[in-house]
């Protein structure tokens, strides 16, 4: 059985569930799609220059352990804007399969394993590195001087000299060289049988955290990093604030982001503004983490333009600033950070929003339903379901994106199935589906199920009667303020079906207030007749 790769050209949803769901809609798609993509036909020529297809074994198919693509030619799963990679079970698979997501993240790529379900995000950033590549010696059990031999044909030494350098722990074999270009190298040392690692430059020294010698590693990263670099800087910060190598040092973890920030890297800023953020190893301050994490923002940062947007909208920093908020959001959905376009979408929709624009709204919730955002897909649902933002009003189409949503587990989607398959809105009407989505509403946690489902033990009917059910499920709705349930659980407690030994009356009037207090009418007229 082969096992796939997937590599798509657009950028997914950061969130790993939301990725699944959009890769799903771009399988859908390829097939309907012409030429392919530059980048994609570049990534193919990586991994074939160390990895041929097999077109090119003009004499039959090629040994296992020579080629791991199970079909060919490998250019024919290169589509617009994915490409899928199957690789054969043979001794290369693992180390083929980790090359493709090296490649691919290093080339701008995002890269999906359905077999263990990990997305693997791009780091292009490690393309515009230099790196070293060096040699650890061989496996146990592996021939050495058989190795050495082969290695000495790619290095243009003698065999010796090549065995000898095998016996070290550690031998630089190649320094600063560019990213995809150390790859390649790197995977065709390991397809002739030695421990390879790379690693980037750092002030000029090789860092190696995946191989080598680690104490010597360290000390060259606190060398680097008291010289000033900022990779190295950031890179001391996170061993600190983890841990690693010694014990946690937050005040320490924070002092190198602080040193790295300064000198403008943005993931040391982010970090630095988590810490202010929580007080951990500075004083806390909503401020400074603002000051921060705009920093990041200004660089490009997606993540961290999305989160300066939430500071601004709560005031958490400065003072509430729902112009910026627009703003940032805008910056981030533009890159497309799948809750930016929500949040965005959610700002524009409400009429109380300076500039509200429920046209821009609905196109920004309609990207983020697309890449499978639940609580997109309800708003959106919502706006097809009253005709918003320019949208003809169609209850089929909102209870389909309703429907999406609940089958990712969101309370609000399950309760409006719940309600259309009551009224027959957009679909038939079905009360036995009307119950199974209630209860599926109330068990998710949503207020609305919880005092649907009290209702149907109160009244009976679909359900048998059931006084003490209803009492529980109107009491879960209550503790969160919603009133139709106070109420009802207050008539419930005057029939004397409230906590054994708590006065029935003085529990309802407990309810009857909070509901009335939140504005209630139904909640002001009985409080009046029970006072009365």
């Amino acid at each position: 059985m082969s096992y796939i790769i997937e590599v798509t050209v657009p950028p997914l949803p950061h969130e790993d569930g939301l990725a699944w769901q959009a890769a799903d809609a771009l399988r859908a798609s390829q097939e309907d799609e012409t030429g392919r993509h530059p980048v994609l036909v570049r990534l193919h020529d990586v991994l074939t220059a160390v990895y041929p297809c097999m077109s090119r074994y003009p004499d039959g198919d090629p040994p296992l352990d020579e080629c791991p693509w199970s079909d060919g030619p490998l250019i024919g799963n290169v589509g617009s804007r994915m490409a899928v990679f199957g690789l054969n079970g043979g001794a290369q698979q693992a180390v083929a399969a980790r090359f493709v997501v090296d490649a691919a993240t290093m080339l701008g790529l995002t890269v999906l394993d359905p077999q263990v379900g990990k997305v693997y995000r791009p780091d292009p950033e490690r393309a515009d590195t230099r790196f070293f590549v060096a040699v650890h010696g061989v496996p146990r059990g592996v021939n050495k001087e058989r190795v050495a031999s082969r290695l000495a044909q790619v290095f243009g030494r003698d065999p010796a000299q090549v065995s000898a350098m095998l016996d070290l722990p550690t031998a630089i074999v190649r320094t600063g060289i560019e990213g995809v270009a150390a790859l390649q190298y790197r995977h065709t040392l390991l397809k002739l049988g030695c421990n390879v690692s790379m690693a980037p430059e750092v002030a000029g020294l090789p860092i190696f955290m995946d191989g080598g010698n680690r104490p010597a590693d360290l000390q060259r990263l606190r060398a680097a990093a008291e010289r000033g670099q900022p990779q190295a800087q950031r890179a001391l910060g996170f061993l600190y604030s983890r841990g690693i190598d010694g014990p946690q040092d937050s005040a320490q973890a924070a002092r190198w982001f602080e040193l790295a920030a300064r000198q403008g890297d943005p993931t040391a800023q982010k970090a630095l503004a988590l810490r202010y953020q929580k007080g951990d190893g500075v004083p806390l301050s909503h401020a400074r983490a603002l000051e921060w994490m705009r920093k990041a923002a200004e660089q490009g940062d997606v993540d961290a333009q999305s989160d300066v947007a939430s500071r601004y909208l709560a005031g958490q920093g400065a003072a509430p600033d729902v112009a910026e908020a627009l703003r940032w959001y805008r910056l981030a959905a533009q890159q497309g950070h799948v809750r930016a376009c929500y949040r965005l979408g959610q700002l524009l929709r409400d009429a109380a929003t300076p500039g509200a624009d429920p046209v821009e709204a609905a196109a920004w919730l309609a990207k983020a339903a697309a890449w499978g955002d639940a609580d997109a897909q309800v708003a959106y649902g919502e706006m097809f379901r009253s005709g918003q933002g320019g949208l003809a009003r169609d209850r089929a189409l909102a209870f389909s994106w309703f429907l999406r949503a609940a089958g990712q587990g969101d309370g609000t989607a399950m309760a409006y199935v719940a309600l259309c398959y009551e009224a027959g809105e957009g679909v038939e009407q079905d009360e036995a589906q009307a119950l199974r989505w209630c209860r599926k509403a109330a068990e998710s946690g949503n207020a609305w199920g919880q005092g649907r489902l009290g209702r149907h033990y109160d009244e009976g009917g679909l359900l048998p009667q059931d006084r003490r059910q209803a009492f529980t499920w109107y009491e879960r709705a209550a503790g969160q303020d919603y009133a139709d349930a106070q109420c009802r659980l207050a008539a419930l407690s005057l029939e004397g079906w409230g906590v054994e030994g708590v006065d029935g009356r003085q529990q309802a009037l407990f309810w009857l207030r909070k509901a009335a207090a939140a504005g209630d009418e139904p909640a002001r007229a009985m409080l009046a007749r029970l006072r009365g």
